[in-house]
């Protein structure tokens, strides 16, 4: 068993193609193999990027007849991939060139994105889980409330995203379903108030106030006792959905957690997402396979002659008219290329990029918006001076554990250790799209601090953390001011949870 593991290996089963065993084929209509063909249409949009997000909003202007919409993207569409389609493969094309960027840093080693057609939704973990409501409020601060950022606007748009099955009442649910309400043991803010003074000096001359993102800092503390409909979607494009197996290292798991008081939570969805529970995967249940952004945004829409994706191409930069509108600059269209050979695309309303938190910074300098200091270093010609793009990159720590567990108990590890297994788990996925081979990780749990560290201890993480923000006040921008204001005051919003617990039933090297 492993725990905080984010890796996962693909299990070969004996004597089955499952590339046989997916979905029935989705023809490529729709998909554009001659860039010629596509930098000579009249586009009203072009989306860079066909990914996750950038599926989803072409299909939604493709839905308004009169608009054109073409999509450039990089990867290639995969329909009827086993590495994509089959649910515990999950994480198997993460590493892969033919999936994967393979982008690095230094001196980490891999910080992985998509090149396939449905981006990262096609190569991920699957987990279809919700942040707090807290974190949402969050987000709607930071946009002046403007927008619909918070958990309320963005709800209905959860739910018409997705087709939500219901679980089958075969999670291993400990004896009590006690939620358990964290004490708070100790009282940080006045700690804090250090930062939120000088932060609050900061933002003086902005629209932005920390009393406002304090009280966005502290929403999001409802629970609800039970899964709620109100919560979820019946006719949305994802298909979202829980195991039907699950190893039975989960019962005893689960009761440990909770008789070390951690709850379980019956209704992870309603934007209260501390304890351990039943997660929902983006898994087609009925056709035992992953439900990503292509089969979901681009298949059913490929038949419309309003809507082109080009896989293969790469897009170089942004084109802007010659002269600026009411100030502003406007983009007409995108340099990119295809089979060695640079094209350019004409969009008459917008470009949107959706490249990922690495290609659209990138596009974006490319095309003279960014920092000049920086932009200059490369001969680029600055066109907008914004100096925070490319910045602010923020990731999440991840520490691996693994465990080696008594005799008896089936886990993942039986697909690679026993071929007898593996060939009757391969022919029950083949009959019935169910069984071990449709299953992923369905034990997720979130935690704040005050579940597991003392007073002392926490008193002494936000004591460092106030002395470095206030040193380093003068030196951030207002946007990492704004949000530290809010992430310092999560750190004392027990609804708000910092530590991800995963249980993955089987060894996954990292």
């Amino acid at each position: 068993m492993t725990v905080l593991s984010f890796r996962s290996v693909l299990w070969s089963c004996v004597g089955v193609s499952f590339l046989e065993l997916a979905h029935a084929h989705l023809e490529d209509r729709g998909i554009v193999t001659s860039p010629e063909t596509f930098a000579a249409t009249n586009f009203d949009f072009i989306v860079v990027g066909g990914g996750t997000a950038g599926l989803a909003v072409a299909a939604r202007l493709a839905e308004k007849e009169g608009w054109t919409v073409g999509v450039i993207e990089a990867g290639q569409y995969r329909p009827n991939d086993a590495l994509i389609d089959v649910p515990k493969n999950f994480g198997a094309a993460v590493g892969n060139a033919n999936y994967d960027w393979l982008y690095a840093t230094v001196p980490q080693t891999n910080l992985n994105s998509k090149v396939v057609l449905g981006g990262s939704s096609a190569i991920n973990f699957e987990m279809f889980n919700r942040p707090a409501k807290g974190e949402f409020s969050g987000w709607s601060a930071l946009n002046l409330g403007l927008g619909s950022w918070s958990w309320n606007g963005l709800l209905p748009y959860f739910k018409k995203s997705e087709t939500y099955k219901h679980p089958q009442n075969t999670f291993p649910l400990a004896p009590t379903t006690r939620r358990r309400s964290f004490q708070r043991r100790q009282n940080v803010t006045d700690v804090a108030d250090t930062f939120y003074t000088a932060a609050d000096s900061a933002l003086g001359p902005t629209t932005l106030n920390v009393d406002d993102l304090l009280a966005a800092a502290s929403d999001g503390s409802d629970t609800v006792s039970k899964r709620d409909d109100a919560y979820h979607g019946s006719s949305g494009p994802v298909q979202a959905s829980h195991n039907e197996w699950y190893s039975d290292l989960a019962v005893p798991y689960i009761s440990t957690m909770t008789t070390l008081g951690f709850p379980q939570n019956l209704s992870p969805d309603s934007g209260d997402n501390v304890g351990i529970y039943n997660c929902p995967a983006s898994v087609d249940r009925d056709a035992g396979v992953r439900s990503y952004a292509a089969p979901a945004y681009y298949a059913p829409n490929a038949a419309k002659t309003n809507f082109l994706v080009l896989t293969g191409a790469q897009a170089t930069k942004i084109n802007w008219k010659s002269s600026n509108v009411d100030g502003l600059a406007v983009a007409e269209s995108v340099s990119f290329v295809a089979g060695g050979v640079s094209y350019s695309a004409q969009s008459s309303k917008e470009v949107i990029l959706s490249g990922g938190v690495f290609n659209t910074p990138q596009l974006l300098e490319l095309s003279g918006v960014g920092n000049p200091s920086i932009l200059d270093s490369f001969n680029i010609t600055t066109k907008i001076d914004l100096p925070g793009v490319g910045e602010n990159l923020q990731d999440h720590a991840m520490i691996p554990l693994s465990f080696t567990i008594k005799p008896d108990y089936h886990t993942w590890d039986e697909l690679r250790n026993n071929s007898t297994f593996a060939a009757q788990a391969a022919a029950q996925y083949a009959a019935t799209k169910n069984g071990i081979l449709a299953s992923n990780i369905g034990v997720l749990s979130f935690f704040p601090l005050q579940s597991f560290l003392t007073p002392s201890k926490i008193l002494s993480i936000v004591s460092t953390l106030v002395s470095d923000l206030v040193s380093s006040t003068s030196s951030m921008s207002l946007l990492q001011i704004a949000q530290s204001v809010l992430q310092l005051a999560w750190l004392s919003n027990q609804s708000i949870p910092q530590v991800e617990v995963v249980m993955i039933p089987g060894f996954n090297p990292t």
